[in-house]
């Protein structure tokens, strides 16, 4: 499922006007294949599954991801990177993946199928929300605009320029309602979801370069879910409530 939460805006250059501390910024996209980055995702978030005449059934996850990626191709939405991740400190594992439009990995997915606790590469791109770029046109601190993409809406704002990590930035806040109506597979079985989410994020850009340096997000919300029985099995769909609560931090190490 592809619910990719908005945490940042586009890896590449942001273009200052003005003298050392400007007024106004404008971020533009310049990625270049070959562009090397690592991030670090601290993740925590508790996923509740509610089946239909049971008990809910509570995963708390905890885990920190390091990841080092390089760009190989473009797209029109971000780019594609082969990435070399490390969960926990524990063995490397490799593969082609999706970039959101700062250059951080468009979503990890903290569950397979509904709610087994497990981090697969396979599966990212789920539980982050797409990314919502400002306008390229000069922004003062202040400064808002809406967002409009299918089903993803809310607002953005530029908080603040800013120094973080000794670095100057640009931070940009966003809150954001994503309607969710989507068929998805787990295992055997075909899934019906339908519900909101809602997530609220402050990501850091640094100006020199666009680049994220630092982002936290949140999402909450209640996803239901018809599960249809597996393959060959002769049995009613189940109904279900999915509950979550994530908070993904990302900072640039390099």
């Amino acid at each position: 499922m592809d619910r990719r939460l908005a945490t940042s805006a586009l890896l590449g250059a942001v273009v200052v006007a003005g003298a050392c501390r400007p007024s106004t910024v404008v971020i533009e996209p310049e990625v270049e294949v070959g562009d090397r980055t690592r991030y670090r995702y601290e993740i925590e978030a508790t996923l509740t599954r509610s089946l239909e005449g049971g008990e809910p059934d509570t995963t708390t996850i905890t885990t920190e991801l390091v990841a080092d990626q390089e760009v190989v191709t473009l797209t029109e939405a971000g780019a594609e990177a082969e990435v070399t991740l490390r969960r926990d400190g524990g063995p490397a594992r490799s593969a082609r993946v999706r970039l959101d439009r700062s250059g951080a990995i468009q979503g990890v997915e903290l569950v397979e199928g509904l709610g087994t606790g497990t981090i697969g590469l396979e599966e990212l791109g789920a539980l982050l929300p797409a990314s919502s770029a400002p306008p390229p046109t000069p922004l003062a601190p202040g400064a808002r605009w809406a967002i409009d993409s299918g089903p993803l809406n809310g607002t953005g704002r530029l908080h603040r320029l800013a120094v973080v990590d000794g670095v100057d930035v640009a931070v940009v806040s966003t809150a954001l309602r994503e309607s969710v109506h989507e068929a998805v597979a787990t295992g055997t079985s075909a899934v019906d979801l339908d519900g909101v989410l809602h997530s609220r994020s402050t990501a850091s850009y640094e100006i020199a370069d666009g680049s994220l340096r630092r982002s936290i997000a949140r999402t909450t919300g209640d996803l239901q879910a018809v599960i249809a029985p597996p393959e060959g099995v002769d049995a009613a769909p189940v109904d279900a409530t999915i509950s979550y609560e994530i908070e993904i931090r990302v900072t640039r190490l390099r």
